[in-house]
């Protein structure tokens, strides 16, 4: 499945399409979204569309592809957070 826009690593597909892609339900679609945000390697913004009769409704969020450097600097900032964490509990 090939829908973002290469330039600005952006798409805005739904759960649903996403789910029949990759032969998944919505929900574990929505589950996975959620666990690739966590990690920092997308982000999604909501978006609205205009309905026929004009009414302003839910549009299928926009997916940002990030950079992986900056996914990279989140993972080992996490690592370290755990390290000291670990580090402190041992010393108590």
């Amino acid at each position: 499945m090939y829908c973002e826009d290469r330039k600005t690593f952006q798409c805005h597909p739904s759960y649903r399409t996403i789910g029949r892609a990759v032969r998944l339900s919505r929900n574990t679609v929505k589950k996975y979204v959620t666990a690739l945000e966590q990690k920092h390697l997308i982000t999604t913004e909501p978006t609205t569309i205009r309905a026929k009769g004009g009414e302003k409704r839910n549009g299928s969020l926009l997916y940002t592809i990030r950079p992986i450097e900056e996914a990279k600097e989140y993972f080992y900032e996490r690592q370290l957070e755990r390290a000291d964490l670990q580090r402190t509990r041992s010393a108590s």
